[in-house]
């Protein structure tokens, strides 16, 4: 979604003069719609008539017409879906099923869910050291608190219509916390305080080492850049030694979920300081891993960033900053609270941030009060942190990450072809896809909802009858040249349609989602005494398996983004359409080294395909 930022009036931005505060247009914003039951299913078997065989097709319309029958299970559970989102305590009735889908994942976060965006250099790689760097980003996000704070920081808008700022209250301060069963959110925002956090410390990580660092004086006030990097400069030049790996707590948020409450659990009871550190790393604005290591290829990058060491990491935090000994650096984000558009914002901010370096008054100190932060730890812990270590190394090296610079052309290029940028990106996609499998298969393509009153995302679904009959054309030698790029066009204007849809909240899979919540919640006095066989048919089965998962953002203060495939015999791929060029981060497991690899080579030969046909034809 592109999005645009104004300070005056909602709808022209400067008629009024009246400067427009941050959270000003919430109350105003429109509550997310529930679909009619009909309409989604009939867009879901649509959607699915590209997928599924004709055995597959004919066994899920059967269970389409079963669900929506009147006597049905599906009306039931839609008039429970339509009552839910009345009630006084549900602000969007999504939500709480968003935040379920995340918080009661059992799997680790890293690499699994967490995203990398990595940051653009402002002058050639090394041009400015890691102390340096370091001290520009806290900065900027000092500087990004305190607007945010003083609700100055302009409110994101969609040509004359205003997004949700609510996540921007969550950005910094923010941690997922393990618990049994279903994690929970550590964060200053509340009903009962919607405010942003007021927290003055950072934590830096350094070589398996914890620091807490002081960055905001007793009044609030920001310290100086120069004081600030004088510190990095002391614990950078200290003699630290290599943590051994039973003592680097930070591994601890890599493993499973229940794994590590149960040890999280364990270090509370173990010593009462341990829950005081524990809360001090929680509740701070942010972590800053410092890592020796010098990242020279754009693969070695990607790789750095999304998984790195777990050793020197805290994966849980909100906002998680990389910054590594050449001053390379990057965003690690947990996704439960965050997405990609609001993240987005803070990267611009850092690239554009011109830090005052200015004296902290009345302060003759060169550097700023920090400590290390050591935790109490029994024998059995310590087994469990370095068994930690070895998984995630595993898992680690299980993941296969290629980066794809195309510096053929970018958005700039695409715009003379009359196409949506983003239609045509993923209608490569499609047929690099379709030129390695020779079939179409489920992708996964995130829409923001920030319309709507604390809106995430809806899931877009690219492939259409119009995308492989593109594909398909493409294929066929036979086919004219007029032909083809008619097709292409045609598929980018139904992936255009299909993207508002979704955008205005009548997509196909979160009304599933309410649905299907609606049953855990209520079944047993709606009378439904087992899940609706609907929820296994093949259809829904292909619906929820994403072979192709992808997203993109926008490109401000970013050179990268990354994650990792969602399915074992998927790609993962994050995309950013820059004027010029576009940058691609693809994620396989190693089983499928080999395809990921040839994956790379087609879709680049897709593209340059595709804009040669459209030259041709013009």
């Amino acid at each position: 979604m592109e999005v645009s930022s104004q300070k005056n009036c909602p709808t022209c931005g400067d008629c009024t003069g009246e400067v427009r505060k941050t959270f000003d247009n919430q109350e105003s914003l429109p509550c997310l719609p529930i679909p009619e039951l009909k309409e989604t299913c009939e867009k879901f078997l649509d959607w699915m008539v590209p997928l599924l065989n004709e055995e597959e097709l004919n066994e899920t319309v059967m269970e389409v017409e079963k669900f929506t029958a009147p006597d049905g299970d599906g009306p039931r559970l839609q008039e429970a879906l339509q009552k839910w989102s009345c009630r006084n305590d549900v602000c969007n009735w999504l939500e709480s099923f968003w935040y379920d889908h995340y918080l009661k994942d059992r799997l680790p976060i890293a690499i699994n869910s967490n995203v990398s965006f990595v940051l653009r250099d402002k002058g050639p790689r090394g041009s400015v050291t890691q102390a340096d760097r370091t001290a520009q980003i806290i900065d900027g996000v000092l500087r990004f608190q305190e607007k945010v704070l003083r609700e100055e920081m302009p409110c994101d808008f969609e040509k004359d219509r205003p997004l949700c700022m609510s996540q921007f209250t969550r950005i910094l301060s923010t941690t997922r916390i393990p618990a049994r069963g279903k994690d929970f959110l550590r964060t200053p925002c509340c009903s009962e305080d919607p405010t942003p956090s007021r927290a003055g410390n950072i934590i830096v990580l350094r070589r398996g080492h914890i620091f807490s660092l002081k960055v905001l004086d007793e009044q609030g006030y920001v310290r100086s850049q120069k004081r600030i990097r004088s510190t990095l400069e002391e614990i950078l030049a200290s003699p630290l030694p290599e943590l051994p790996d039973e003592e680097c707590v930070g591994a601890l948020t890599s493993m499973d979920r229940d794994r590590w409450a149960d040890t999280r659990k364990e270090l509370i009871d173990l010593d009462t300081g341990n829950a005081s550190l524990l809360r001090e790393i929680e509740d701070a604005l942010c972590v800053i891993c410092l890592d020796d290591n010098v990242p020279g290829t754009r693969d070695e990058v990607s790789r750095v960033m999304l998984a790195g060491d777990s050793r020197n990491r805290w994966y849980d935090k909100s906002i998680e900053f990389i910054v590594c000994g050449n001053g390379a650096a990057a965003i690690n984000y947990e996704h439960s609270s965050i997405d990609g558009s609001s993240v987005a914002n803070l990267t611009g901010f850092l690239y554009d941030h011109q830090p005052l370096d200015v004296e902290d008054p009345g302060s003759a100190e060169r550097s700023l009060p920090y400590r290390e932060l050591r935790f109490t730890l029994s024998s059995g812990v310590r087994s469990t942190i370095a068994e930690a270590c070895r998984n995630f190394d595993a898992f680690s090296a299980d993941t296969h990450l290629r980066v794809l610079d195309f510096k053929h052309f970018g958005k700039d290029r695409i715009k003379t072809f009359r196409m949506s940028p983003d239609g045509f990106v993923q209608m490569g996609l499609q047929l690099a896809m379709f030129k390695l499998r020779g079939k179409p298969c489920t992708t996964y393509e995130p829409v923001a909802t920030r319309l709507f009153r604390h809106g995430r995302t809806e899931a877009m679904r690219p492939v259409t009858r119009e995308s492989v009959e593109f594909t398909r054309k493409m294929m066929d030698p036979a086919v004219t040249d007029g032909d083809k790029a008619e097709a292409l066009r045609a598929a980018v204007q139904k992936h255009v349609s299909r993207m508002k849809e979704c955008k205005d909240g009548r997509g196909v899979d979160r009304h599933f989602l309410g649905l299907k919540n609606m049953y855990y919640l209520f079944g047993e006095e709606l009378g439904i005494s087992e899940l609706p066989s609907f929820f296994n048919s093949p259809g829904y089965r292909m619906l929820c398996h994403n072979t192709l998962s992808t997203s993109t953002s926008s490109y401000a203060g970013l050179s990268l983004c990354g994650f990792g495939p969602v399915v074992e015999d998927g790609f993962g791929v994050r995309y950013l359409t820059r004027p010029d060029q576009m940058n691609f981060n693809l994620s396989s497991k190693v089983k499928l080294k080999e395809d990921l690899d040839r994956f790379y080579l087609l879709l680049e030969g897709s593209y340059i395909e595709m804009a040669d046909l459209m030259e041709r034809v013009v």
